[in-house]
């Protein structure tokens, strides 16, 4: 997802998507430690999904404080 799509999801969405990554990434983590996957760089597409939801998690927690 691009970063304007993260946007427009709702926060609940937003924290599933995040916790559905950190599986991944966990999973990609046994996979790559046993040699079953040899591509490291799907851990780093993952690892910066990651970052790109809980920073626009961030981003609407800051927007939604100031507001209130």
């Amino acid at each position: 997802m691009t970063t304007n799509e993260l946007r427009a999801e709702s926060v609940e969405r937003l924290r599933e998507e995040a916790v559905k990554q950190r599986a991944i990434i966990r999973d990609l983590r046994f996979t790559i430690g046993t040699r079953e996957q040899a591509h490291v760089r799907d851990l780093r597409k993952a690892k910066r999904e990651l970052a790109r939801i809980e920073t626009v998690l961030a981003d609407n927690e800051r927007k939604a404080s100031t507001n209130a």
